[in-house]
């Protein structure tokens, strides 16, 4: 049995391979190294994920997942694993990996970007990522991402640049207000799943035309920072995955469209072309 799972600061996908056959998939919070304590992480294995695999041999742990790109953050997962799976293989990579295995396979090529709860960027050839962008986490990057899109926000609407009613239909909605969301940003774990929770407001309202600058803002940003320092000269076309990249397509595209960049195409999970990847495999 071969576990997969896709983790980003928000949720991990988990699938459970036999065989060549997909035998079960189910979610956690995400497992982000950086964002939560290891006795957090350990806490969610034990009381989440081994409930959900009782009665299963696992072989092989694959674990891709945001935070994990270094060698201290795969560390922090593997020994975490290793504690409650001590017989079973495990491979940690980062969550661009992910990307690439769901956007071009093993042996393709092609430069993918992250825009999901996190944001990240890199060139990918024949199985090996050949160029990447540093990435500097919620607090001084994720840039174009949900992190970063749900902080300007934040910014903006208590700073009053926004609508008045906005505010006030944001506050309505969280049922928090500026001392509550302070906390929330400051003393509480998870703050890469508020932030995000905070983009999907703003993509709610995503036709108010203070919210549009702020969307385009975002991913301006993005591509200076990351796909400009990383795209050929020539032909330049990107490939995304995550859900901010899915649910605001259009915006993106326009603002790609304006740098002279192709968006060839977007994945909202890459769960799926991950375990097509590994059922492919065992069939061959």
């Amino acid at each position: 049995m071969i576990l997969v799972a896709d983790s980003g600061a928000s949720k991990t996908d988990f699938a459970l391979i036999g065989q060549g056959v997909l035998i079960k998939t189910f979610k956690t919070i995400g497992l982000h190294p950086y964002q939560l304590s290891e006795t957090r992480i350990a806490n969610e294995i034990q009381d989440v994920l081994v409930p959900y695999l009782k009665g299963f041999k696992i072989d092989t742990i694959k674990f891709f997942g945001s935070g994990c790109g270094s060698d201290e953050g795969k560390m922090i997962i593997r020994k975490q694993f290793r504690s409650f799976f001590p017989e079973s293989k495990i491979e940690v990579e980062g969550d661009m990996m992910a990307a690439c295995f769901a956007l071009f396979g093993k042996d393709g090529q092609g430069v993918a970007a992250i825009l999901g709860t996190g944001s990240n960027a890199c060139v990918y050839q024949n199985g090996t990522i050949t160029n990447t962008m540093v990435s500097l986490g919620y607090l001084l990057g994720d840039e174009g991402s949900g992190n970063h899109i749900g902080r300007l926000f934040l910014q903006r609407a208590y700073y009053g640049e926004l609508d008045r009613q906005l505010l006030l239909n944001f506050e309505s909605h969280f049922q928090m207000d500026r001392v509550a969301v302070l906390h929330k940003l400051y003393k509480d774990e998870g703050v890469g799943r508020f932030l995000a929770s905070v983009c999907e407001f703003v993509i709610q309202n995503k036709t108010n035309d203070a919210i549009q600058t702020l969307i385009a803002d975002s991913f301006h940003l993005f591509v200076n920072r990351h796909l400009l320092k990383l795209l050929p000269k020539h032909a330049p076309s990107v490939c995304f995955v995550g859900s901010v990249a899915y649910y605001l397509q259009e915006e993106l595209e326009n603002v790609l469209h304006g740098y002279g960049i192709n968006l060839h195409q977007v994945l909202q999970h890459p769960m799926e072309a991950i375990i097509n990847q590994y059922i492919k495999d065992w069939q061959h």
